[in-house]
């Protein structure tokens, strides 16, 4: 009797990873993301995809600003429903990161500012949405510009903003 038990536990245990895995052939993270109201604004994450999606930390990793995220305490992962945003609040080192990037471009020239934000699916598999703020100075006429370029699988520690 307690080997029948153990094969109903080994097969349950198998079939649970199945369903993992099935979850994740059904979701695909698809976010937009804006900087509103620049340079003093925040970071939009938009959940463009059609499950809940938790948000992380983002890294804002540019050389000129001296902190690695935006929105203060990344402790716990904020949920995005579909069809809706979360914003994070830009600091202060990201303002003057920005505003000295377009002194440094001048009258005309242009930037891209690399941004990780972390993910999560509801049944917690980690993903890194690479996105890019693009910074242009045209007739010194200062434009704000951002891009999803890829949205990648990866397993970013809960414990940490930078791993």
């Amino acid at each position: 009797m307690s080997l029948a038990f153990l094969g109903v536990v080994y097969v349950g245990i198998i079939q649970n990873g199945i369903n993992q895995n099935l979850l994740d052939l059904n979701f695909i993270p698809s976010v937009y993301v804006h900087w509103d109201n620049p340079p003093n604004g925040q970071i939009d994450i938009s959940n463009t995809g059609d499950k809940d999606i938790f948000v992380g930390a983002i890294i804002f990793d540019d050389p000129l600003a001296s902190s690695t995220k935006l929105g203060g305490d990344y402790s716990q992962t904020r949920v995005v429903p579909p069809g809706n945003y979360y914003y994070f609040p830009s600091d202060t080192d990201e303002q003057n990161a920005i505003t000295e990037h377009f002194r440094l471009l001048g009258q005309n020239g242009e930037v891209n500012i690399p941004v990780d934000i972390r993910l999560k699916s509801i049944n917690g598999t980690k993903y890194i949405a690479k996105c890019l703020i693009h910074l242009r100075s045209q007739n010194r006429v200062q434009s704000i510009d951002t891009q999803t370029a890829s949205i990648l699988k990866e397993n970013w520690s809960d414990n940490s903003i930078k791993d």
